[in-house]
């Protein structure tokens, strides 16, 4: 069963677009999506940052 927020989730759409990323979407969006930090933050209604990857981290910001 996949997640219930995949349609809303801003990195599910980047994941999808590279092969290299793919693992994530596999991992957190398709299996135990009971372990995205970005599912539990939804779930406890908290703002989810879209830099926050599903195992807590967050992306790198960019640099200008």
């Amino acid at each position: 069963m996949s997640c219930p927020h995949k349609d809303g989730c801003v990195l599910f759409p980047l994941f999808a677009l590279k092969a290299s990323l793919k693992t994530w979407q596999i991992r957190y969006c398709d299996a135990d999506y009971s372990r995205c930090e970005r599912f539990e933050k939804a779930q406890r209604d908290e703002p989810v940052p879209d830099s926050l990857l599903p195992n807590g981290k967050s992306l790198p910001s960019k640099k200008t």
